[in-house]
């Protein structure tokens, strides 16, 4: 193979890989955010409380299934506190 070849196929990994990660990115982030709005059920003041735990436990480096089971639980006791 020459160098042309090299390059090539060089470039097209790269762009690959670095496609890969920003699409991962950002299925993860609507993921997330599809999350909190279905539990929240269209309040507004749920979302954001929700909204910002997934930022603070992000931000701590939580897995997301981790984070996942925590919001579910934060949302059962908003819930549970509205009923009440």
């Amino acid at each position: 193979m020459d160098t042309l070849t090299l390059v090539i196929i060089l470039i097209s990994v790269i762009s690959a890989v670095v496609f890969k990660m920003v699409v991962l990115r950002n299925v993860n982030a609507w993921i997330d955010k599809d999350l909190i709005k279905s539990l929240s059920a269209g309040n507004i003041q749920d979302f954001e409380t929700l909204d910002a735990l997934n930022y603070h436990l992000k931000s701590q480096k939580i897995a997301r299934s981790s984070r996942h089971a925590l919001l579910e639980a934060e949302a059962k006791r908003l819930l549970a506190d509205k009923i009440s």
